[in-house]
């Protein structure tokens, strides 16, 4: 699942995206209303290019994660930290091209202090890892930009170490636009932080794997593996052509089938295996209506998950392979989650509309 990044631009390890992009989301630029969005007069401004993590430090150098995995310009959003270090900082980077350095930073933090969280709580029955943590700063996006965001923690003092936490601010509306669909649902799928996820447990065995997997505790290694080998790349080059963007999540889609209205193109990034009935329901619905769809990776929604409410987790996500899947979620609902594979289709579906063209 890792990869290596190469060339100047760093993005010759995913070059097969710059064809599916460049060649299907242009189209969708082209065949569109919209003379641009947000993005190319936002790449006019200079980017940082160290925004990248060059220390990760000890696993516990700092861990955190946010109470949101998308947010609406403006709305606030809470982080959970823990650290052995005295202080952290926060900062926010939006991804993009910027003239090469691919990211902006928008804001960051004065030196806030550091603590030690609890252990996370282990719900054996489903094998369910939970960071019950108390709360650490809350964070407004008032001014910030549509787009994907890495938020970079930094220890500071003692033995130092980074990670990233994802978000996503996600954009008003799709008309005209090319949408990115960001695939939270498959980063905590594998999620592998406290030694369970949907494949396997700590000693490493598919059977001791999780049957219940929660957004409340942060993601393994530096925080955002799935988004930065999966998805990042995709992101610069679309802002790099100058496309009419639309930012959205997979539990965006998933909740409201407005979000889709209008599309010219969506582009499912990389491996999107994860997807509810109704976000499957609504991404069929868009292209029925003449909204492209580009596929970036292979097995995309090869799992079809279910997310309800429950009582003892803000939001939460469980899998069974024999549970139905027809619930649908909300942001700010706990929720659980039960996957079955898709089946194959009992009959020939009907054909594809005719797509978008100039």
């Amino acid at each position: 699942m890792t990869g290596t990044e190469g060339g100047p631009d760093g993005l010759d390890r995913r070059a097969f995206l710059g064809v599916c992009v460049a060649a299907g989301a242009a189209m969708a630029g082209a065949c569109s209303g919209a003379e641009g969005s947000d993005p190319p007069s936002e790449n006019e401004r200079s980017g940082d290019p160290h925004w990248r993590i060059t220390d990760t430090g000890a696993d516990d150098a700092i861990q955190g994660y946010a109470d949101r995995v998308s947010v609406d310009p403006g709305e606030e959003f809470g982080l959970y930290v823990s650290t052995p270090a005295p202080a952290y900082r926060v900062s926010a980077y939006r991804i993009g091209w910027y003239d090469g350095a691919q990211a902006r930073r928008v804001w960051r933090s004065e030196p806030l202090p550091g603590a030690v969280q609890q252990e996370p709580a282990f719900f054996p029955t489903a094998h369910t890892v939970r960071a019950d943590w108390e709360r650490g700063p809350v964070v407004s996006t008032e001014g910030w930009p549509e787009g994907a965001y890495l938020l970079r923690l930094d220890a500071e003092g003692g033995a130092g170490g980074q990670r990233y936490v994802p978000l996503v601010v996600r954009s008003s509306e799709a008309a005209g636009r090319t949408v990115l669909m960001h695939a939270p649902a498959t980063w905590q799928a594998y999620n592998l932080w406290g030694g369970y996820n949907l494949y396997e447990g700590k000693d490493g065995d598919y059977r001791t794997r999780s049957l219940v997997v929660s957004f409340d505790r942060p993601y393994d290694k530096d925080g955002a593996e799935k988004f930065m080998v999966y998805e990042r790349a995709a992101v610069v080059l679309a802002e790099r052509l100058n496309l009419p963007l639309a930012y959205t999540t997979g539990l965006d889609v998933d909740r409201d089938p407005g979000v889709l209205d209008g599309a010219a193109q969506v582009v499912i990034l990389g491996h999107d295996e994860y997807m509810t009935p109704a976000q499957r329901a609504h991404l069929t619905r868009a292209r029925d209506a003449g909204t492209n769809i580009a596929i970036l990776g292979a097995n995309t929604c090869f799992r079809r998950v279910r997310l309800d409410p429950t009582p003892w987790s803000r939001r939460t996500g469980a899998t069974a392979e024999s549970s139905p899947a027809t619930s649908r979620r909300t942001p700010r609902t706990p929720t659980t989650a039960t996957r079955t594979p898709w089946s194959p289709p009992t009959s020939a579906p009907p054909p594809p509309p005719t797509p978008n063209r100039p």
